[in-house]
């Protein structure tokens, strides 16, 4: 019996190592490239010898150079490669060490760059329609060279440790940025945009462009900026939606500004969207003489839902032309350092059965400009409320339920698309 069991022992550990190997073999493509270039010579993209590729079983040395359109292309930590040649990547160049050359790098349609650890730099390239530039390694640093004009820019560093930016500086990300993870188990990591010496007098301000979305989830920490100074202005433009998302167990937050001075202001095209988050704020920093803004400013209507308690210390408006629209069940939070403007010009959609006291709830000062349109189109009964100025621009009212006029108002125009206006003891003039 003791022989037959350390037989079995055997051939259990034989198949174990053999279905371990299997995972490794596994683990690569065929047609696979990487890099067998070691700094400080390293080698150029377009010589054979600077590469090999898997067959299916081993690492070969390369017989031909990789055109861009392999599953991957690694370059291993220990080695450097100059793009001496014109190249298109349109699946996954992973970057472990380092890539000079730029000028002829491409990265096309579905092409992705993966910075694959931490420091760095990220290579200077020509990043197409499609593209995307994503961070997968920093812990300690950030990656170098990040202040670039980019498609997609992902940030997904599950093993960071400090607080990191990627100095950007006036710069146009033209499709979305991504902050998936920065590692807040033990403490919030912050994802900057930037630092505070981009953005100072007399230079004017440091204008970030995101073209598509800016997307926020659990476990991460994001923000425009760390610590600065009275003259530090950034200015974000997002031309489509803002969203900050995470779940009961996450610990995550979005500041717009994090530090104690400078300013922030995030000037918004598309809807801004939050959910609940077991650890987590919707703020920006502590100063109160350089607040922070959250600016609607879309050409199409725009919709706020807010599920974070602790939106705090911002200075929230609607631009002139811009449509902000909140349903029945969303406020503004309670925060005595948030204040609220709605400017001429501009249009508030309300659906709360308060009226304007229930959508906007700040504890700050409330700016709203006789020369804007207010609407009531909520699914229940509401009243206007107590806010809604006594001379307006255009009053709206769209609700199956009806509406009822808390205080007389004079309007140029009246909209009556459904339902019906209760006007009590007051009236419309």
């Amino acid at each position: 019996m003791k022989r037959g069991t350390s037989k079995l022992r055997v051939l259990l550990l034989t198949a174990a190592i053999l279905v371990s190997s299997g995972a490794v073999l596994m683990a690569q493509t065929t047609g696979e490239y990487r890099s067998s270039a070691p700094t400080p010579t390293g080698g150029d993209w377009s010589s054979a010898a600077t590469w090999q590729t898997w067959n299916g079983s081993a690492w070969v040395a390369a017989s031909s150079t990789p055109t861009g359109s392999e599953p991957k292309i690694i370059i291993q930590s220990t080695d450097s490669v100059y793009v001496d040649a014109a190249v298109t990547i349109t699946d996954t160049l992973d970057n472990q060490g380092i890539v000079k050359g730029g000028s002829n790098l491409t990265f096309g349609n579905g092409g992705v760059y993966q910075h694959d650890q931490n420091g760095g730099d990220i290579p200077a390239a020509t990043w197409n329609s499609g593209s995307t530039c994503l961070v997968t390694g920093a812990t300690s640093s950030a990656p170098g060279n990040a202040s670039q004009d980019f498609y997609d820019f992902t940030w997904d560093c599950a093993g960071q440790t400090s607080n990191l930016n990627v100095a950007w500086d006036s710069v146009s990300i033209a499709g979305n940025v991504s902050v998936l993870n920065t590692n807040n188990a033990n403490g919030f990591h912050w994802f900057r945009f930037t630092s505070n010496k981009f953005g100072l007098s007399p230079s004017g301000p440091n204008i970030i462009t995101i073209g598509g979305n800016l997307i926020i989830s659990g476990g991460s920490a994001c923000t425009a900026t760390g610590s600065g100074t009275p003259a530090h202005y950034i200015r974000v433009l997002v031309n489509g939606n803002l969203s900050y998302t995470g779940s009961s167990t996450d610990t995550s937050s979005f500041q717009l500004g994090n530090g104690s001075g400078g300013q922030v202001n995030f000037i918004v095209k598309g809807n801004v969207a939050t959910t609940p988050v077991a650890h987590g704020q919707f703020s920006t920093h502590s100063s109160s003489t350089y607040p922070d803004s959250l600016i609607f400013a879309g050409t199409a209507a725009q919709t706020f839902t807010n599920s974070v308690s602790s939106l705090s210390n911002i200075k929230i408006a609607v631009y002139p032309g811009a449509i902000l629209s909140m349903d029945g069940s969303n406020t503004m939070g309670t925060s005595s350092s948030t204040t609220f403007a709605l400017f001429a010009g501009g249009t508030f959609e309300c659906g709360h059965a308060d009226g304007l006291n229930g959508n906007i709830t700040v504890g700050g000062a409330t700016s709203l400009s006789t020369s804007a349109n207010y609407a009531f189109d909520g699914s229940a009964a509401q009243v206007t409320g107590t806010l809604l100025p006594a001379t307006i621009n255009n009053l709206m009212i769209d609700n199956a339920a009806g509406v009822t006029l808390t205080q007389s108002v004079s309007a140029d125009t009246l909209t009556l698309t459904s339902g019906k206006l209760n006007l009590d003891t007051n009236y419309v003039m």
